[in-house]
């Protein structure tokens, strides 16, 4: 039963990460006939120059666009989840020790799944993410069991990692230029093999947000529900995010006098889907089935919502582009935490 509700969500990814895909092609594809811009077919170039054989690649997943290529890692864990679960069952440290290996090996040999008929790899190595995935179900596994374990000196060990990652992240807050860049060409800190660095900041963070009591403060503030909203509705909310984050980098390249910064447009786009997501169904309380309440808070309520769920998509993709030949270090995984059973839990995406 396990395995079954497994695939059927890996399915459900699949048709999903086509879907995305036709359109972020049609998007572009349309916008560069409207407007004459070739440029635009940048993204979708293999498509337009080979269609029948790159559609055959995105249908099975050998090739992936710069926009859409978070899918298919999601994919790629969920089918490797019955086997991690099999080897969980008879010892959580197995599973461990096992997903650790292959981390290494992929690292060492270079190991991923390639690409065609663009020649390349993904850019999400799965061989080498399936560690996190690991981490995350053997932690699942001993929240059963009581939690993970409070140590102190941990704790403070996993502090100072964050801070300094905040400092040296921002050049210093702005007073020490080129610091960020210097660091990160020195530590591992990839994304595509999932960097050293990049993995034991993600742990001190997860560490730092179970222990430190913040999910229960948020709770009992008005933030809570649009974190809920978010993890509850994170598929719906990724994908309309990346398809309006392609529409804005159509706007960005073809009218880019009218927005001189992409934030003010990244903000326009958040405000105007607020609006929309208002009045849907979504965006209401589980449970509440009356739109009609009257009550200004609620309404400011519901934009906030909106806001947070469009913002938390459309700012990370359309600010933060996920093109690694051009800014390799600009985007990294976030925590969401979402609501389920009355407990709060954190996931990466």
């Amino acid at each position: 039963m396990a395995v079954r509700a497994v695939l059927r969500r890996a399915f459900t990814l699949y048709w999903v990460q086509i879907l995305i895909s036709l359109l972020i092609v049609a998007i572009f594809a349309g916008a560069a006939a409207l407007w004459d811009e070739d440029d635009l077919l940048e993204d979708a170039d293999a498509v337009v120059s080979n269609p029948l054989q790159t559609t055959a690649a995105i249908l099975a997943l050998l090739h992936q666009l710069d926009n859409a290529n978070i899918l298919p890692l999601y994919i790629a864990l969920l089918l490797m989840t019955p086997l991690l679960l099999v080897l969980a069952r008879r010892d959580d440290r197995l599973m461990l020790a096992a997903a650790a290996g292959i981390y290494l090996a992929a690292r060492a040999f270079s190991l991923n799944l390639s690409t065609w008929p663009v020649e390349g790899t993904w850019f999400f190595n799965p061989i080498a993410w399936q560690l996190i995935f690991a981490i995350g179900i053997f932690a699942g596994r001993r929240f059963k069991r009581g939690g993970i374990a409070y140590d102190a000196r941990l704790f403070a060990a996993c502090l100072a990692v964050v801070a300094i990652a905040a400092v040296v992240r921002t050049d210093a807050f702005g007073y020490a230029s080129g610091l960020w860049q210097d660091v990160h060409d020195v530590l591992d800190c990839g994304k595509t093999d999932l960097g050293f660095a990049r993995l034991v900041h993600f742990l001190a963070l997860a560490y730092i947000v179970y222990h430190s009591g913040l999910t229960g403060l948020i709770r009992r503030t008005r933030a809570f529900l649009p974190l809920c909203l978010i993890g509850r509705y994170g598929l719906p909310v990724f994908a309309t995010g990346t398809v309006l984050s392609v529409m804005g980098e159509v706007i960005v390249e073809t009218r880019s006098e009218a927005f001189s910064h992409e934030v003010a447009l990244g903000a326009a786009i958040v405000a105007a889907a607020s609006l929309c997501i208002i009045s849907s169904p979504a965006a209401l309380p589980r449970g509440e089935t009356n739109p009609e309440r009257g009550k200004a808070d609620e309404l400011g309520a519901h934009l906030t919502n909106g806001f947070v769920i469009v913002l938390a998509e459309v700012s990370n993709r359309l600010v933060v582009r996920n093109k690694p030949a051009l800014q390799p270090h600009l985007s990294f995984p976030k925590i969401i935490s979402a609501c389920s059973s009355g407990a709060v839990r954190t996931r990466l995406v």
